[in-house]
Protein backbone atom coordinates (compact mmCIF):
# COMPACT_ATOMS: atom_id res chain seq x y z
CA UNK A 1 0.00 0.00 0.00
CA UNK A 2 1.68 3.28 -0.84
CA UNK A 3 2.20 6.06 1.94
CA UNK A 4 1.52 9.60 1.80
CA UNK A 5 4.56 11.77 1.37
CA UNK A 6 6.21 14.96 3.30
CA UNK A 7 6.95 16.40 0.10
CA UNK A 8 7.96 19.65 1.88
CA UNK A 9 10.30 17.74 3.85
CA UNK A 10 13.86 18.59 4.47
CA UNK A 11 15.02 16.66 1.77
CA UNK A 12 13.10 17.58 -1.37
CA UNK A 13 13.02 21.25 0.51
CA UNK A 14 16.81 21.43 0.70
CA UNK A 15 16.80 20.76 -2.90
CA UNK A 16 15.64 24.15 -4.19
CA UNK A 17 18.95 24.77 -3.57
CA UNK A 18 20.15 22.11 -5.84
CA UNK A 19 22.49 21.55 -2.91
CA UNK A 20 22.32 17.91 -2.91
CA UNK A 21 22.51 15.06 -5.57
CA UNK A 22 20.91 11.41 -3.92
CA UNK A 23 17.29 12.34 -3.01
CA UNK A 24 13.68 11.47 -4.76
CA UNK A 25 13.84 14.64 -6.94
CA UNK A 26 17.17 13.46 -8.51
CA UNK A 27 15.53 9.83 -9.12
CA UNK A 28 13.07 11.53 -10.90
CA UNK A 29 14.92 13.77 -13.06
CA UNK A 30 17.03 10.96 -14.00
CA UNK A 31 13.99 8.78 -15.36
CA UNK A 32 12.84 11.62 -17.19
CA UNK A 33 12.76 9.91 -20.95
CA UNK A 34 12.44 13.63 -22.43
CA UNK A 35 15.42 15.87 -23.78
CA UNK A 36 17.29 17.40 -21.68
CA UNK A 37 16.01 21.16 -22.60
CA UNK A 38 12.46 19.77 -21.25
CA UNK A 39 13.95 18.36 -18.26
CA UNK A 40 15.53 21.58 -17.20
CA UNK A 41 12.04 22.73 -17.33
CA UNK A 42 10.42 20.32 -15.98
CA UNK A 43 12.34 20.52 -13.04
CA UNK A 44 12.14 24.54 -12.57
CA UNK A 45 8.11 23.93 -12.62
CA UNK A 46 8.64 21.19 -10.08
CA UNK A 47 10.82 23.48 -7.84
CA UNK A 48 8.04 26.27 -8.32
CA UNK A 49 5.79 24.00 -6.87
CA UNK A 50 7.38 22.72 -3.93
CA UNK A 51 8.29 26.55 -3.24
CA UNK A 52 4.65 27.24 -3.15
CA UNK A 53 3.52 24.64 -1.09
CA UNK A 54 6.12 25.88 1.38
CA UNK A 55 4.82 29.59 1.23
CA UNK A 56 1.68 28.20 1.79
CA UNK A 57 2.61 25.82 4.69
CA UNK A 58 1.61 23.06 3.35
CA UNK A 59 3.37 19.71 4.54
CA UNK A 60 0.78 16.62 3.12
CA UNK A 61 -0.19 18.20 -0.33
CA UNK A 62 -3.78 16.64 -0.95
CA UNK A 63 -5.56 16.80 -4.51
CA UNK A 64 -7.02 19.75 -3.23
CA UNK A 65 -4.00 20.99 -2.58
CA UNK A 66 -3.18 20.79 -6.30
CA UNK A 67 -6.33 22.79 -6.97
CA UNK A 68 -5.71 25.38 -5.36
CA UNK A 69 -2.02 25.16 -6.82
CA UNK A 70 -4.24 25.17 -10.39
CA UNK A 71 -5.81 28.04 -9.75
CA UNK A 72 -2.91 30.08 -9.01
CA UNK A 73 -1.54 29.32 -12.18
CA UNK A 74 -4.08 30.14 -13.92
CA UNK A 75 -4.62 33.55 -12.33
CA UNK A 76 -1.03 34.15 -13.23
CA UNK A 77 -0.30 32.33 -16.58
CA UNK A 78 -1.15 31.92 -19.96
CA UNK A 79 -3.23 28.67 -20.05
CA UNK A 80 -0.41 26.97 -22.15
CA UNK A 81 1.96 27.85 -19.67
CA UNK A 82 -0.13 26.37 -16.85
CA UNK A 83 -0.74 23.26 -18.92
CA UNK A 84 2.97 22.48 -19.24
CA UNK A 85 3.71 23.42 -15.43
CA UNK A 86 0.98 20.87 -14.21
CA UNK A 87 2.29 18.42 -16.86
CA UNK A 88 5.36 18.81 -14.56
CA UNK A 89 3.77 18.15 -11.14
CA UNK A 90 2.32 15.10 -12.54
CA UNK A 91 5.13 13.60 -13.98
CA UNK A 92 6.62 13.62 -10.28
CA UNK A 93 3.77 12.52 -8.67
CA UNK A 94 3.34 9.74 -11.23
CA UNK A 95 7.04 8.91 -10.92
CA UNK A 96 6.24 8.68 -6.92
CA UNK A 97 3.55 5.92 -7.58
CA UNK A 98 5.89 4.16 -9.89
CA UNK A 99 8.02 3.77 -7.07
CA UNK A 100 5.49 3.08 -4.10
CA UNK A 101 6.96 6.34 -2.54
CA UNK A 102 3.36 8.22 -2.47
CA UNK A 103 -0.10 8.22 -4.24
CA UNK A 104 -0.59 10.11 -7.28
CA UNK A 105 -2.64 12.84 -6.01
CA UNK A 106 -2.62 14.30 -9.58
CA UNK A 107 -4.62 11.65 -11.03
CA UNK A 108 -7.55 13.09 -13.39
CA UNK A 109 -6.60 16.73 -12.63
CA UNK A 110 -6.16 18.22 -16.34
CA UNK A 111 -4.62 21.37 -17.34
CA UNK A 112 -7.05 24.13 -18.70
CA UNK A 113 -8.16 23.92 -22.50
CA UNK A 114 -5.94 25.69 -25.34
CA UNK A 115 -7.78 27.60 -27.72
CA UNK A 116 -6.54 26.26 -31.41
CA UNK A 117 -6.39 29.99 -32.44
CA UNK A 118 -2.71 31.98 -33.36
CA UNK A 119 -1.92 33.61 -29.45
CA UNK A 120 0.46 35.57 -31.70
CA UNK A 121 -0.44 38.19 -34.83
CA UNK A 122 1.62 38.61 -38.06
CA UNK A 123 3.65 41.15 -38.70
CA UNK A 124 2.44 43.39 -41.94
CA UNK A 125 4.66 43.95 -45.12
CA UNK A 126 5.02 47.71 -43.88
CA UNK A 127 6.47 47.05 -40.52
CA UNK A 128 8.80 44.01 -41.94
CA UNK A 129 9.83 46.95 -44.42
CA UNK A 130 10.61 48.84 -41.37
CA UNK A 131 12.51 46.43 -39.06
CA UNK A 132 14.75 45.41 -42.15
CA UNK A 133 16.08 49.20 -43.12
CA UNK A 134 16.17 50.38 -39.44
CA UNK A 135 19.18 48.15 -38.99
CA UNK A 136 22.70 49.27 -39.68
CA UNK A 137 24.55 46.22 -41.38
CA UNK A 138 27.95 48.66 -41.38
CA UNK A 139 28.64 46.93 -37.73
CA UNK A 140 29.34 43.78 -36.30
CA UNK A 141 26.15 43.99 -34.12
CA UNK A 142 24.09 45.34 -36.88
CA UNK A 143 25.28 42.42 -39.50
CA UNK A 144 24.47 39.66 -36.83
CA UNK A 145 20.88 41.28 -36.36
CA UNK A 146 20.08 41.89 -39.72
CA UNK A 147 20.74 37.89 -40.29
CA UNK A 148 18.91 37.13 -37.60
CA UNK A 149 16.16 38.99 -38.06
CA UNK A 150 16.10 37.63 -41.73
CA UNK A 151 16.98 33.77 -40.88
CA UNK A 152 13.00 34.66 -38.84
CA UNK A 153 11.36 36.15 -41.61
CA UNK A 154 12.68 33.94 -44.38
CA UNK A 155 12.54 30.68 -43.02
CA UNK A 156 10.11 30.44 -40.12
CA UNK A 157 12.58 28.59 -37.90
CA UNK A 158 11.53 28.90 -34.58
CA UNK A 159 13.78 30.67 -31.85
CA UNK A 160 15.44 27.28 -30.18
CA UNK A 161 16.32 26.00 -33.77
CA UNK A 162 17.93 29.17 -34.27
CA UNK A 163 19.91 28.97 -31.20
CA UNK A 164 21.12 25.52 -31.71
CA UNK A 165 22.11 26.19 -34.90
CA UNK A 166 26.39 25.63 -35.92
CA UNK A 167 28.10 27.14 -39.28
CA UNK A 168 28.72 23.18 -40.21
CA UNK A 169 24.81 23.34 -40.77
CA UNK A 170 24.98 25.38 -43.79
CA UNK A 171 25.18 22.74 -46.40
CA UNK A 172 24.73 21.66 -50.01
CA UNK A 173 21.78 19.53 -50.28
CA UNK A 174 21.39 18.44 -54.30
CA UNK A 175 22.69 21.50 -55.33
CA UNK A 176 20.75 23.86 -53.19
CA UNK A 177 22.28 25.49 -49.63
CA UNK A 178 20.08 24.45 -46.77
CA UNK A 179 20.25 24.97 -42.92
CA UNK A 180 20.06 22.06 -41.36
CA UNK A 181 18.39 22.43 -37.91
CA UNK A 182 16.97 20.48 -34.97
CA UNK A 183 13.47 20.43 -34.79
CA UNK A 184 11.07 21.22 -31.56
CA UNK A 185 11.09 17.89 -29.70
CA UNK A 186 14.22 16.16 -31.91
CA UNK A 187 17.78 14.84 -31.08
CA UNK A 188 18.75 15.22 -34.55
CA UNK A 189 19.02 17.95 -36.96
CA UNK A 190 17.36 15.82 -39.20
CA UNK A 191 15.42 18.30 -41.32
CA UNK A 192 16.48 21.54 -43.16
CA UNK A 193 15.08 24.97 -44.75
CA UNK A 194 16.33 26.52 -47.68
CA UNK A 195 18.60 29.40 -47.85
CA UNK A 196 17.87 32.06 -50.95
CA UNK A 197 20.63 33.57 -52.45
CA UNK A 198 19.61 36.69 -50.64
CA UNK A 199 19.82 34.80 -47.19
CA UNK A 200 22.40 33.43 -48.03
CA UNK A 201 24.48 36.79 -48.94
CA UNK A 202 23.61 38.41 -45.46
CA UNK A 203 24.46 35.45 -43.59
CA UNK A 204 27.90 35.81 -45.76
CA UNK A 205 28.47 39.43 -44.66
CA UNK A 206 27.75 38.76 -41.09
CA UNK A 207 29.74 35.99 -40.61
CA UNK A 208 33.00 38.01 -42.92
CA UNK A 209 32.80 40.51 -40.31
CA UNK A 210 32.90 37.76 -37.30
CA UNK A 211 35.32 36.35 -38.97
CA UNK A 212 37.67 39.78 -38.36
CA UNK A 213 37.15 39.66 -34.30
CA UNK A 214 37.13 35.88 -34.36
CA UNK A 215 38.34 32.78 -35.74
CA UNK A 216 35.65 30.66 -36.76
CA UNK A 217 35.34 26.56 -36.88
CA UNK A 218 32.61 24.49 -38.34
CA UNK A 219 31.50 23.68 -35.32
CA UNK A 220 30.90 27.43 -34.00
CA UNK A 221 27.83 28.54 -33.30
CA UNK A 222 25.87 30.63 -35.85
CA UNK A 223 24.51 33.13 -33.85
CA UNK A 224 27.12 34.93 -30.49
CA UNK A 225 27.01 37.21 -28.16
CA UNK A 226 29.49 40.28 -29.02
CA UNK A 227 29.03 41.95 -25.35
CA UNK A 228 32.79 42.00 -23.95
CA UNK A 229 32.03 39.65 -20.89
CA UNK A 230 31.20 36.43 -22.96
CA UNK A 231 32.39 37.60 -26.73
CA UNK A 232 31.79 34.09 -28.83
CA UNK A 233 29.37 32.07 -26.62
CA UNK A 234 26.32 31.25 -28.31
CA UNK A 235 23.62 33.29 -28.12
CA UNK A 236 20.67 32.08 -25.48
CA UNK A 237 17.17 31.82 -26.18
CA UNK A 238 16.21 34.70 -23.80
CA UNK A 239 18.93 36.93 -25.59
CA UNK A 240 17.56 35.66 -28.90
CA UNK A 241 14.31 36.99 -27.99
CA UNK A 242 15.53 40.00 -25.98
CA UNK A 243 17.48 41.23 -29.25
CA UNK A 244 14.55 41.07 -31.25
CA UNK A 245 12.39 42.86 -29.19
CA UNK A 246 14.40 45.77 -29.16
CA UNK A 247 15.17 45.90 -32.92
CA UNK A 248 11.12 45.72 -33.03
CA UNK A 249 10.72 48.92 -30.63
CA UNK A 250 13.38 50.37 -32.52
CA UNK A 251 10.69 51.10 -34.61
CA UNK A 252 7.75 51.50 -32.83
CA UNK A 253 6.55 47.81 -32.74
CA UNK A 254 5.89 46.80 -28.51
CA UNK A 255 3.03 44.25 -28.39
CA UNK A 256 3.01 41.07 -26.27
CA UNK A 257 1.32 40.04 -29.98
CA UNK A 258 3.93 40.40 -31.66
CA UNK A 259 7.10 38.35 -31.29
CA UNK A 260 10.03 36.11 -32.47
CA UNK A 261 7.22 33.64 -32.55
CA UNK A 262 5.27 35.97 -34.75
CA UNK A 263 7.85 35.36 -37.27
CA UNK A 264 7.27 32.15 -37.91
CA UNK A 265 3.30 33.13 -38.23
CA UNK A 266 4.88 35.46 -40.75
CA UNK A 267 6.29 33.45 -42.86
CA UNK A 268 3.85 30.24 -42.95
CA UNK A 269 1.03 32.62 -43.95
CA UNK A 270 2.89 34.90 -46.36
CA UNK A 271 4.31 31.20 -48.03
CA UNK A 272 0.56 30.19 -48.18
CA UNK A 273 -0.96 33.80 -49.74
CA UNK A 274 2.12 33.50 -52.19
CA UNK A 275 0.67 30.90 -53.87
CA UNK A 276 2.90 27.96 -52.31
CA UNK A 277 1.57 24.70 -52.16
CA UNK A 278 0.37 23.96 -48.97
CA UNK A 279 2.78 19.85 -48.38
CA UNK A 280 5.73 22.34 -49.45
CA UNK A 281 4.64 24.80 -46.68
CA UNK A 282 4.00 22.31 -43.93
CA UNK A 283 7.75 21.05 -44.80
CA UNK A 284 9.00 24.45 -44.62
CA UNK A 285 7.40 25.14 -40.72
CA UNK A 286 8.31 21.23 -39.70
CA UNK A 287 4.73 20.89 -38.82
CA UNK A 288 4.29 17.08 -37.79
CA UNK A 289 0.78 16.79 -39.20
CA UNK A 290 -0.73 18.70 -41.60
CA UNK A 291 -3.79 19.83 -39.68
CA UNK A 292 -1.54 22.15 -38.53
CA UNK A 293 -0.67 24.00 -41.60
CA UNK A 294 -4.36 23.60 -42.41
CA UNK A 295 -4.57 26.15 -39.47
CA UNK A 296 -3.13 28.87 -41.39
CA UNK A 297 -4.11 28.39 -44.79
CA UNK A 298 -7.89 27.86 -43.51
CA UNK A 299 -7.09 31.72 -41.50
CA UNK A 300 -5.80 32.96 -44.96
CA UNK A 301 -9.26 31.47 -46.72
CA UNK A 302 -11.37 33.16 -44.17
CA UNK A 303 -9.41 36.55 -44.58
CA UNK A 304 -9.64 36.28 -48.33
CA UNK A 305 -13.43 35.29 -48.69
CA UNK A 306 -14.95 37.29 -46.06
CA UNK A 307 -18.43 36.73 -46.14
CA UNK A 308 -18.59 40.08 -44.38
CA UNK A 309 -17.48 41.66 -47.32
CA UNK A 310 -20.54 40.20 -49.29
CA UNK A 311 -22.30 41.74 -46.40
CA UNK A 312 -20.88 44.88 -46.78
CA UNK A 313 -22.00 45.11 -50.85
CA UNK A 314 -25.67 44.59 -49.73
CA UNK A 315 -25.82 47.36 -47.02
CA UNK A 316 -24.37 49.59 -49.81
CA UNK A 317 -27.12 48.81 -51.91
CA UNK A 318 -30.01 48.99 -49.22
CA UNK A 319 -28.97 52.15 -46.99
Amino acid sequence: MSKSIDICNENVVKYLDISIEDNIIQQWYNNLDVLEDTKQTYLTHLKEYLKWLRNNNIVNATKGDILKYKQYLINNYSNATVCLKISSIKSFYTFLEDEHIANDITKRIKGPKISKGFKRDIFTLEQIKAIMSSIDTSTLLGARDYALINLFFRTGLRTCEVQRANIEDIRNKDGEIVLYVQGKGRTYKDDFVVLTATMLEILNHYLNMREQKQHITDTSPLFISLSDRNFGDRLSLFSIRWVAKNIFRDVGIDSKRLTTHSTRHTAITLSLLSGADLIDVKDMARHQSVDTTLLYAHNVKRLENAPEKKLEQVFENIV
